[in-house]
């Protein structure tokens, strides 16, 4: 059987470190020998058995709910960004933060702080990402591809990159018997270019650094990299490139 341990340690990830984990359903397909509905529950296991009690993994569990004009249920509002997240979501041991977009759950020492980080903000100070930044949290892909790192989102508002703007949502946030309103602040896409993210140039830079760890995992890559290098070298391109992280600068231009 694939050994998870094994791609973790390739990936020098250590016991006690923070984990925010991007991932594709599909690599838990690989545990033949377990019941296929019981497979990605099985890799959770094996991911949260690897951490210490210093340790912490933060999966997203963004649901959009304000931008869609929808009341943010804690507990009920499901993730939109795939069966792997959204089945972490659902684990008795895991705690899910109160952003009504941007929200994640997480499992560890630090998820009481993950669930109180910020919700009037998406990318901004003590908010979750400002959070990975402070803790330094090694940034990880199970077979999916380096642009689904939403970290690359608070290196764009701290770079105040002109193809975003903020932009201002209102709902309620609902938690069991009790509900608070919430105005967060977005830093939003300018819908006149294509400011789809894309990182492969990011991607080679970290790599020609020795910045990027990788690793297999049965049949699907997998990548490591620390925060902090990930935001100076993102940031550093914006300063050389505003749009290096994007694929393309104006749609009037082809």
């Amino acid at each position: 059987m694939i050994d998870l341990t094994k791609t973790l340690k390739e990936l020098g990830i250590n016991k006690s470190d923070t984990l925010m984990v991007h991932g594709n359903a599909g690599v838990s397909a690989q545990y033949v020998s377990v019941d296929n509905d019981q497979r990605l529950e099985y890799f959770f296991d094996q991911l949260v058995a690897y951490i210490d009690d210093e340790g912490t993994i933060v999966v997203p569990a963004f649901s959009y709910s304000f931008t869609k004009n929808e009341d943010f249920n804690v507990n009920m509002s499901e993730s939109e960004v795939g069966q792997f997240s959204e089945n972490f979501r659902k684990r008795n041991d895991s705690t899910r933060s109160y952003h009504p977009i941007f929200s994640t759950s997480s499992i560890g020492q630090l998820s009481g702080e993950f669930q109180k980080s910020t919700s009037n903000d998406c990318f901004g100070v003590n908010t979750t990402f400002d959070l990975l930044y402070k803790k330094n949290a090694k940034l990880v892909c199970f077979g999916c591809s380096l642009d689904r790192i939403t970290f690359i989102h608070y290196v764009e508002q701290a770079a105040n990159v002109s193809y975003r703007h903020f932009k201002y949502f209102h709902g309620k946030v609902i938690d069991n018997s009790t509900s608070f309103t919430q105005k967060t602040r977005y830093f939003v896409r300018d819908l006149n270019i294509d400011s789809t993210c894309s990182l492969s140039s990011l991607k080679d830079e970290l790599k020609k650094r020795g910045m990027l760890k990788e690793a297999i995992f049965g049949r699907f890559p997998v990548f490591s990299i620390d925060a902090l290098d990930f935001f100076n070298v993102a940031n550093e391109m914006i300063l050389e490139d505003e749009y290096s992280h994007i694929k393309q600068e104006s749609k009037n231009d082809f």
